[in-house]
């Protein structure tokens, strides 16, 4: 009886991280409107350009048509899993202790951590083109970032000579209209996020022109927790670029950036192990993938950190 109780934890263990992978979202996911189920090695996606409308002077004339930029961009999938081993003495008093939820949480955890980190990679990597996805391209710092003194490439500067900050209300209105002017549209219909950590949090909570009325209509603030400015949405994440030390990347991007990939299933296995003295073990089994489609919708502002790139002071 002992051993059909246990069998039936494991089954149900594997039942319920299966259900809680596929609901669970993570911020930064819930951020890419753009997001494809596959089965294959790799998919590719359609990236369409803009077009103008013609004044037309005639009756009569020909039609004349527009070749429109086409290109395709590749998502590629890699492959991630991870194993945690429940010993009898354990297993056997989870029903007791809530062993089996912790289990659960820390595998799930996981898994959204890793969906955040490979949006983030995505987001100011090399990206994959061409008809065979073979063309590399590199993320545009050229003429979409913001720089640690407040400067926008826009403005012809490519160094950090002036006195160098954090995350400041100007920085984001310099970053906001960088997004804008690339787009060519003041316009812009989609959702807008912000990818900030909680230093940058904190320096906004102490931005007047974040949290002071005077500057802002209406309560932007939730409980001391930033939510949305001036139409940017705030997404919370410890796994953001440092490219040096002390200097860390926030991501600004529409929902339509960004590509993610998520698996059609996700394989998980709950048993003994007969090498670990049958030891009870759960495993899981998924891949992920993520891709930059459309790069003059992701602008990237370089901000001071007090942290080097291990994380220390």
């Amino acid at each position: 009886m002992a051993s059909n109780m246990n069998v039936m934890h494991t089954k149900q263990f594997s039942d319920q991280l299966i259900e809680a992978v596929q609901v669970q979202q993570s911020g930064l996911e819930f951020a890419c409107a753009r997001k494809e189920i596959f089965k294959g090695e790799s998919l590719f996606i359609n990236k369409i350009g803009t077009t103008e409308l013609k004044k037309k002077v005639g009756t009569n004339e020909q039609t004349t048509f527009t070749d429109i930029a086409n290109t395709r961009r590749k998502l590629s999938f890699d492959t991630f899993d991870d194993a945690v081993a429940i010993t009898r003495f354990d297993k056997d008093r989870s029903t007791i202790v809530g062993l089996d939820t912790g289990y659960l949480n820390a595998l799930k955890y996981a898994v959204e951590r890793k969906k955040e980190q490979i949006i983030v990679d995505a987001a100011t990597g090399i990206a994959f083109e061409g008809k065979e996805g073979t063309t590399q391209v590199s993320f545009p710092d050229a003429t979409n970032t913001v720089y640690q003194d407040g400067t926008a490439s826009s403005q012809g500067t490519s160094g950090e000579s002036g006195t160098k900050t954090g995350l400041t209300a100007d920085k984001l209105l310099q970053a906001l209209f960088l997004l804008r002017k690339n787009m060519k549209t003041g316009n812009i219909k989609e959702k807008i996020y912000c990818a900030i950590s909680a230093e940058e949090e904190l320096l906004l909570l102490q931005d007047n022109k974040i949290i002071n009325r005077d500057f802002s209509a209406g309560q932007v603030l939730d409980k001391g927790i930033i939510g949305s400015w001036l139409g940017i949405n705030f997404i919370r994440t410890e796994l953001l670029k440092y490219p040096v030390n002390y200097v860390r990347e926030i991501l600004l991007f529409t929902d339509q950036a960004i590509a993610l990939g998520l698996p059609g299933e996700v394989f998980m296995r709950a048993g003994e192990n007969p090498d670990k003295k049958y030891q009870s073990q759960m495993y899981i089994e998924l891949n992920f993938g993520a891709t930059r489609i459309e790069d003059e919708k992701i602008v990237k502002i370089r901000c001071k950190s007090e942290y080097k790139v291990d994380g220390t002071k």
